[in-house]
């Protein structure tokens, strides 16, 4: 009984929804402002200055990872030859040593080198190889110089020396102008299409008309009614029938301005 109860309370407030909807007079205004604003230079340094973690550069991190397994070992004792490297390694880096120096010495292959951010991304883009990813957390915790604590890996062992830190920084404005300037624009046209809905809202609130626009209820797709259902609908029904009501939303290509006629 409950279950049907429930089930009826639901179809009652989709069908007051999808009736409310119809009744709903909007003037949906995709107001992609085009107009090229008028720039000074120091406008656009001082946009580039406000924002300039829009043009962030991450730290990255040198790292060189040098593993070996005991397939690198020969005869029946290869484990035991392993785990006792691994041991001499762990002397030499906890004495101080390099890790490449460490590896020249033990006659380690020279290891691979990247250049990473903290999220595991190289500088050339690519996601760095996903065998190395558990040395990730470590190696950006440690200081120049250091080294990660050995880590287990399938018959052997990887360890990872931070040769160099990249401390984060900031694209030279001179590199990015273009797009700032794009930025610049786009933030000029929000502010634009902003104020044009708000003195609309303004005028039609007062009973001022809607200098030239034409609301109707035809203008919503049905892709755009059916996401504005769920905010411009709960908002409609919390507010009295009117024009004196009329509400503003934001869509993916402008605003809609709408209110309930009934």
């Amino acid at each position: 009984e409950n279950k049907n109860k429930a089930k009826s309370l639901k179809n009652n407030s989709k069908n007051e929804i999808n009736n409310l909807m119809k009744n709903i007079n909007s003037l949906n205004l995709n107001l992609e402002i085009t107009a090229e604003y008028t720039k000074t230079e120091q406008e656009l340094k001082d946009y580039y200055e406000a924002y300039q973690e829009e043009f962030g550069i991450p730290e990255y991190r040198t790292i060189r990872v040098v593993s070996f397994t005991s397939k690198d070992f020969k005869g029946e004792n290869a484990y035991n030859q392993m785990y006792a490297l691994s041991r001499q390694l762990e002397d030499l880096l906890g004495a101080g040593k390099s890790l490449q120096d460490s590896a020249t010495e033990l006659k380690l292959n020279a290891g691979q080198v990247l250049t990473i951010d903290a999220v595991g991304q190289e500088k050339s883009g690519q996601k760095m190889p996903d065998n190395l990813k558990p040395l990730l957390t470590e190696v950006f915790a440690l200081s120049e110089g250091e080294s990660s604590s050995l880590i287990e890996i399938e018959n052997g062992f990887m360890v990872a020396g931070v040769e160099k830190v990249i401390p984060q920084g900031y694209k030279a404005y001179a590199t990015v102008r273009g797009e700032v300037e794009q930025l610049w624009q786009r933030e000029q046209r929000k502010t634009a299409l902003t104020k044009t809905v708000d003195d609309l809202v303004s005028s039609v609130q007062q009973g001022k008309g809607w200098k030239g626009y034409t609301p109707t209820t035809q203008i919503i797709s049905q892709t755009e009614s059916a996401r504005l259902s769920k905010t411009v609908v709960p908002s409609l029904l919390s507010q009295k029938i009117g024009l004196e009501n009329v509400a503003s939303f934001p869509t993916e290509k402008g605003m809609l301005i709408a209110y309930t006629k009934r």
